[in-house]
């Protein structure tokens, strides 16, 4: 398993890297380059390079709103213990499912 902290120190030089590269880069932009690589990865799901491709975008985008590595994966650690104790429906007409929402949770 790869340690944390080499995780953090990768997305630090990446992040410099993207920084000095793509200066006018917003989190829109960011973004929408991850979204134009996602769509890459359903022509190449096989591609490794392709999901380290969105990788790099998702970790940059983090980084540049200010988390590392580390910290979204404690929230994503945080989120699978949430998501075991929902309830999930049926896969909707795009193929996913999404939980249960209960009637006291309000829409903002």
């Amino acid at each position: 398993m790869v340690d944390l902290i080499v995780i953090d120190r990768f997305q630090k030089e990446a992040g410099e890297w993207a920084k000095k590269t793509f200066p006018n880069a917003t989190l829109g932009s960011r973004l929408n380059h991850l979204r134009s690589e996602l769509i890459e990865i359903e022509f190449k799901p096989q591609d490794a390079l392709e999901w380290g491709d969105a990788y790099l975008l998702f970790q940059q985008a983090a980084l540049a709103e200010g988390f590392t590595m580390t910290a979204v994966f404690s929230a994503a650690r945080r989120k699978q213990d949430i998501n075991e104790q929902r309830k999930w429906g049926k896969p909707n007409k795009d193929g996913f499912s999404e939980h249960v929402k209960s009637p006291d949770v309000r829409k903002d």
